[in-house]
């Protein structure tokens, strides 16, 4: 490949390597230990997430969340290590983004939460696996080679709470907690709100933080309906912060005036 007298030297590079991971047949095969390496040349080359991806044979999605890991060593080696799914650690990732819509970025602090409260959680996982490996050996027995690794005890209900915990800015706990099915469907426009009696010293605070979440959750697609059936048409984008506090606020008013009156 010769250089065109046009381009840069690290315009050449890049169309060098570009080349030569569209020419490799066996492309969609690659290792994800290879897949972070060819990622991470990309980074270095500041090659367009689009052009990458195409090259390399997988959708954007696919590249950009390898991208988000590619970028931070200590999580891209947890992968490797089949801790993590490069899926999952994307997600939660993408959890830790502080701001509003295209200007949301990942916020250090959220981050170093999760790689502390995860790096406890893989060591401790990995000393379950060991105990409960060396306690069916003494049986004649042995864990088989999938349930040794790490990311089998990652459930995708624990993956979805932590997600949810990174994005509140919520300590991280292992202890997922209940689901109490609390719901607002905007299609059918239907509130499910079942019957059902709890103690609230029998809740656990991860419970009463679950059912916080799930009320608040619905709530904001709720006060979306409201505003239409105030206006009398369509709300043509989600509520911001402001109007949501505002909404509140009013009905939260009318209500004192009522319990007054």
């Amino acid at each position: 490949m010769v250089p065109d007298p046009s381009q840069t030297d690290d315009e050449f590079k890049q169309e060098l390597f570009l080349a030569s991971v569209a020419d490799n047949d066996q492309r969609k095969d690659f290792t994800a230990g290879e897949r972070f390496s060819i990622v991470t040349r990309m980074l270095d080359l500041s090659v367009p997430p689009g052009r990458a991806a195409m090259e390399m044979g997988i959708s954007r999605t696919q590249y950009e969340r390898f991208e988000i890991v590619a970028e931070r060593d200590w999580l891209r080696r947890f992968v490797l290590e089949q801790c993590v799914t490069h899926t999952d650690a994307a997600k939660l990732l993408e959890s830790c983004k502080v701001g509003e819509s295209k200007n949301r970025k990942i916020d250090s602090l959220r981050v170093k939460s999760f790689k502390t409260h995860f790096s406890k959680w893989v060591e401790d996982v990995r000393r379950d696996i060991t105990r409960e490996d060396e306690e069916l050996r003494a049986i004649d027995k042995k864990l088989t080679d999938s349930q040794k690794l790490v990311k089998s005890k990652l459930s995708s209900v624990l993956v979805r709470y932590w997600c949810e915990c990174l994005k509140d800015g919520s300590p991280l706990n292992n202890e997922t907690p209940r689901s109490f099915r609390i719901s607002f469907d905007s299609e059918k426009r239907i509130i499910t709100l079942p019957k059902r009696e709890f103690k609230m010293d029998k809740l656990s605070v991860i419970d009463c933080q679950s059912i916080i979440r799930e009320l608040n959750k619905s709530l904001d697609q709720f006060l979306g309906v409201l505003k239409q059936r105030r206006a009398s048409e369509a709300a043509e984008k989600p509520l911001s912060k402001n109007e949501r506090e505002a909404e509140l606020a009013a009905i939260m008013a009318g209500s004192l005036d009522g319990f007054r009156a």
